[in-house]
């Protein structure tokens, strides 16, 4: 029994480097879920691997920002998608010029070792307060990842408001984490 691990990738531009890393995780059994920004490209590549089961490529939720709701957003979708293929036991969140550095095997062993342990890092630093504080609007609306139009509307408000000194009130603790994890089936 070989663990299935679901890789998750966001990316702005599709890349040959990134083209290499899917080939290498699916070669291994594993799939990889991906988002790429750029509509274009994303019809080409959607088109490209629409013959390889373990490739997903994002179509319903096209366009996330780091930094923002709408990239934790992406993770959670593709997870809850991912949830139904009960051969799936993690969900890794890498970037686009990320590959591991160890194994397939070593990987699998860890992870089977581990099961079900989550791993992700939140950091003990102090946060820029400006950038938290910035407020981007529009972000959890639905149609935010296909509209170019919200997208650019939510820039241009957010540069508005900041200027109007209107600020985001978070009244809950934040922290700052790595976005990366490897999240078993379990604690998604």
């Amino acid at each position: 029994y070989y663990m299935k691990i679901a890789f998750l990738f966001h990316t702005s531009q599709w890349t040959r480097g990134l083209e290499q890393i899917i080939q290498a995780f699916t070669k291994e059994g594993h799939y990889v879920y991906l988002m790429i920004n750029d509509a274009k490209q994303r019809k080409q590549i959607a088109n490209d691997f629409k013959n390889n089961p373990r490739i997903h490529i994002e179509i319903e939720y096209e366009y996330a920002n780091s930094g923002d709701l709408s990239l934790p957003k992406f993770y959670l979708l593709m997870m809850r998608k991912g949830l139904l293929n009960f051969e799936i036991k993690y969900f890794v969140a890498l970037k686009e010029q990320m590959a591991p550095l160890k194994t397939n095997t070593y990987i699998e062993e860890f992870l089977q070792e581990q099961y079900p342990a989550n791993f992700y890092k939140i950091f003990e630093q102090t946060i820029d307060r400006k950038y938290v504080e910035r407020y981007f609007p529009y972000t959890n609306l639905k149609s935010f990842s296909t509209s170019k139009l919200l997208q650019r509307w939510s820039k241009t408000t957010a540069a508005f408001l900041s200027v109007l000194r209107i600020k985001r009130k978070p009244n809950t603790d934040i922290v700052v984490g790595s976005p990366y994890f490897m999240i078993s089936d379990q604690g998604a």
